[in-house]
């Protein structure tokens, strides 16, 4: 019996943005995505996958998971012979939820465990947020918790600092995804290239707000702390009854409300009632003409989680 090297990550979902925090801070959510891959004696890359994207995402090296595994062997200058990638996804695409964060994070993982880790965990993350290219997503990923993250420096010196802080427990977030998709480069095109002095003003003290609000574990002025004004206001054009969700969600108990990343999801969180909101905002949705479902979250603090072991090949 032929046995072969499998290495496996379980991975988080994310909120980019939280609201004011606009492309630094992020916020990972107990929703995660599994990916196995094992390196195999025959040539090119196959990929299974189950769930989310089951039959729209590439099977073969064009798959973001399997590039992204394949970047790590560049790096160390190494040429698998073959991969096979299996990832069961449970991370809805497209809706501002983290799924190529995931990705991105996964293949890397697991790519440097089948290679006996030549890369540290901070390579991992900051090689993760170049590949993907947003680092609010990538960060709580890895790290778990409530994140703070930023680039530093040009070129070859640039670099990303980064950190994280463990949410208290008893805070829940409701997610309302909409049936339809809202691709990021999209949600940005719609963004304005500067920005008045007071609106920059308003989000820096907000955003400093929120993280004093998740460093204390005190959310009673989180909906303040959110109150965003450099990308929320434009996004909402491209989500349909987006003001009738965060004011069903508010009638219902939620501290507060935010777009969950570039959306088109809407993420409320509370300490209570969080099937009673979640209902509300699909309900809000449905009144605009959007189908959508919803799912009571919580905060994952634990972050990336990957091993390696050998398997017996089923071939």
């Amino acid at each position: 019996m032929c046995m072969v090297k499998r290495a496996v990550a379980d991975v988080p979902g994310s909120l980019g943005n939280v609201g004011s925090g606009f492309d630094c801070l992020g916020l990972a959510l107990n929703l995660r995505n599994r990916v196995m891959i094992e390196e195999r004696d025959e040539p090119g890359v196959a990929v299974e996958v189950r769930g989310e994207g089951e039959k729209r995402l590439p099977l073969d090296e064009n798959n973001f998971i399997a590039r992204s595994a394949l970047r790590v062997y560049e790096l160390i200058g190494q040429d698998p012979t073959g991969l096979a990638v299996i990832t069961d996804n449970v991370i809805p695409l497209a809706r501002g939820l983290g799924s190529s964060g995931t990705a991105a994070v996964a293949g890397m993982a697991c790519a440097n465990a089948l290679t006996g880790f030549p890369l540290s965990d901070s390579d991992i993350l900051e090689e993760a947020a170049h590949f993907e290219g947003h680092p609010d997503n990538v960060v709580p990923s890895v790290l778990g918790g409530f994140t703070i993250s930023m680039w530093v420096g040009r070129g070859k010196s640039k670099r990303l600092l980064y950190d994280s802080i463990p949410v208290p427990t008893g805070l829940s977030v409701v997610v309302a995804i909409p049936e339809f998709t809202l691709e990021t480069k999209k949600a940005r095109e719609v963004l304005p290239s500067d920005y008045p002095r007071h609106v920059v003003v308003h989000n820096l003290a907000r955003a400093s707000w929120a993280v004093r609000c998740f460093m204390s574990g005190d959310f009673e002025t989180l909906a303040t702390a959110l109150d965003d004004r450099i990308h929320q206001p434009y996004r909402a054009r491209l989500v349909p009854g987006f003001d009738l969700v965060r004011e069903a969600a508010c009638d219902g108990g939620a501290l507060a409300t935010c777009l969950s990343g570039a959306g088109p999801t809407v993420a409320a969180f509370c300490t209570d009632y969080g099937e009673e909101i979640g209902t509300a905002m699909m309900q809000a949705f449905s009144s605009s003409g959007v189908p959508a479902r919803y799912i009571v979250l919580e905060p994952d603090n634990q972050g990336l989680e990957v091993s390696v072991d050998e398997v017996a090949d089923e071939e």
